[in-house]
């Protein structure tokens, strides 16, 4: 259920509670069978306009009850996502935050319990700052840390360009050191759609580069949207804190460093169809997994009538180490009669050497909705899987959205 009402005392506020559920059976191939029925609950609240106009609050979280066997990490499981204050300056840009939030700032992306400012003075230069506990929510994750402090120096001119330097340190056991990080990001836009868009991140604790990101995106025509560009990481650099030996798979050479060059192309053959097409070689400084090149073609039909959209993609990948070669087919369709919509999505890959056995996947997602009146929605999607993982996994999702926007009270 969704509203949105102003009340006597001025505020707004949104409200957002949506319910679905799973039925799942899993016939596995290792394990005992399976047979899943979480009932999940979201919720989202939104309150604008408290006191005055900039201040606002904000939260999310999910609930989950189980009503058949256990899920992984108990019967009963939640999480609160957001839950913080905010309040935007009238002038400059400018922001704070106090709670629980998600971070997005330059290179940094953590949720944190603490407080966040950030501010833009006269000329395009800005700063912002953080401060706070960090909120591990990955069950691979070593230790959660036990505070978490950084900021950002930034130059901007709106439409044009923005460059910042970033640092962080996170004190905690992260394979015996703390995390400290220093990371710049760079936008520039050179004329209609031709951008330049960077970011590299610093592992100071390791004296390692983390990850980088390089991409130079161009229309040369109306109808040509192209991008190149290179990316790579370093296990040890990237992942410190997630590279607890009691999780890490056998298989991982964590003193690995990953490479990567890429190149997509759209290209807008009508107002109706579109092709698809990229490239991608991918290096590995360790032997094993060793070095691959992909290649992947598609298109999407825009259609009038009952079919509204087709598509269609195929990607091959060839590897140094045949087990990693595979080919993934995917063809895709959706629709709508009055008010019923229906959609088909059909996925598989074809392996170059059988995976415990298996050598292909299946994956096909049927889903069909119904909107019974303006504010009342029902859908439901049935899925069937065959993997390595699962001799067959069937799962049947039911969802009830309702919406209502209103007004109540005023100034």
């Amino acid at each position: 259920m969704t509203s949105m009402i102003s009340v006597a005392a001025a505020a707004e506020y949104s409200l957002s509670s949506r319910s679905y559920l799973y039925l799942q059976e899993r016939d596995n191939a290792i394990d005992p069978n399976d047979h899943l029925a979480p009932l999940y609950e979201y919720l989202s609240l939104d309150l604008w306009n408290l006191k005055e106009a900039n201040l606002s609050f904000h939260s999310y979280g999910w609930g989950r009850l189980d009503l058949a066997d256990e899920s992984v990490g108990g019967r009963t499981g939640g999480y609160i996502s957001s839950a913080y204050l905010q309040y935007r300056y009238p002038t400059g840009n400018g922001q704070a935050k106090l709670g629980r939030f998600f971070l997005a700032e330059g290179t940094t992306a953590e949720t944190l319990d603490g407080l966040f400012l950030k501010g833009t003075w006269k000329g395009g230069f800005g700063a912002s700052f953080y401060a706070g506990n960090p909120v591990e929510t990955s069950l691979i994750t070593a230790n959660g840390g036990d505070s978490l402090v950084g900021g950002r120096v930034f130059y901007v001119r709106p439409g044009l360009a923005e460059a910042g330097l970033g640092y962080l340190i996170e004190q905690g056991d992260f394979q015996g050191e703390n995390r400290e990080e220093a990371g710049g990001d760079l936008w520039v836009h050179f004329a209609h759609s031709w951008d330049l868009t960077g970011k590299f991140v610093y592992n100071l604790t390791t004296s390692d580069l983390a990850s980088h990101r390089v991409a130079f995106r161009m229309v040369p025509i109306d109808t040509i949207d192209l991008e190149l560009g290179t990316e790579g990481y370093s296990y040890d650099g990237l992942f410190q804190k997630s590279l607890h030996p009691a999780f890490l798979p056998p298989s991982v050479n964590s003193s690995d460093k990953v490479r990567e060059l890429f190149a997509d192309c759209e290209w807008h053959t009508s107002d109706r169809l579109s092709v698809h097409a990229g490239v991608k070689r991918i290096s590995h400084d360790a032997d094993d997994p060793g070095d691959a090149a992909q290649g992947e073609l598609g298109f999407r039909l825009q259609m009038r009538g009952i079919l509204n959209l087709l598509g269609f993609s195929a990607v091959l990948q060839t590897a140094d180490q045949p087990e990693n070669e595979y080919r993934e087919l995917r063809g895709w369709l959706m629709g709508s009669v009055k008010k019923w919509s229906f959609s088909l999505d059909a996925l598989t890959y074809l392996y170059e050497v059988p995976v415990n056995g298996v050598d292909a996947s299946i994956q096909i997602v049927s889903s069909a909705g119904w909107k019974a009146s303006p504010l009342l929605s029902l859908s439901g999607d049935l899925r069937y899987t065959q993997s390595p993982r699962y001799d067959e996994d069937l799962t049947v999702l039911l969802r009830a959205d309702f919406a209502l926007d209103g007004s109540w009270g005023g100034k």
